[in-house]
């Protein structure tokens, strides 16, 4: 029997889950139906974490480190599009929520560097780019 670990869950409208799991090696985010069907949303090979749904399950937006030096940025991943990158900063963004409407991100910065964050919210809309 195959061990899995899985953490962070969150519910969609249509009763299926998005969560993180290492099966793959790495921290990614997967999805399963009600029935059981399973899909990996991130093949990104680095740590992911604080996956959050938009309110129409339509969209997830997460945490990653992809320098492996815990400096994370913030990607998302629209329907069945690959993960774009939201934010490219030299310091740690983390912990992103979506608004009710879906029409604001928030998320907590650590800019100064100070190890106390800082919350941050921006049009969850927005093409990407840098914060």
């Amino acid at each position: 029997t195959e061990l899995v670990h899985f953490e962070q869950v969150r519910a969609r409208a249509d009763g299926s889950v998005v969560y993180l799991s290492d099966r793959s090696g790495h921290w990614e985010v997967w999805s399963a139906t009600e029935d059981g069907r399973e899909t990996q949303l991130t093949a990104l090979s680095v740590v992911v974490e604080s996956p959050t749904l938009s309110p129409d399950g339509t969209r997830v937006v997460f945490a990653a480190d992809g320098g492996g030096d815990e400096r994370y940025d913030l990607w998302e991943r629209r329907g069945e599009q690959p993960p774009r990158q939201l934010t490219k900063t030299a310091f740690a963004e983390s912990s992103p929520r979506l608004s009710p409407d879906g029409k604001q991100l928030a998320w907590l910065s650590d800019e100064k560097r100070s190890h106390k964050p800082q919350l941050v919210v921006g049009d969850a809309l927005a093409s990407g780019g840098s914060s």
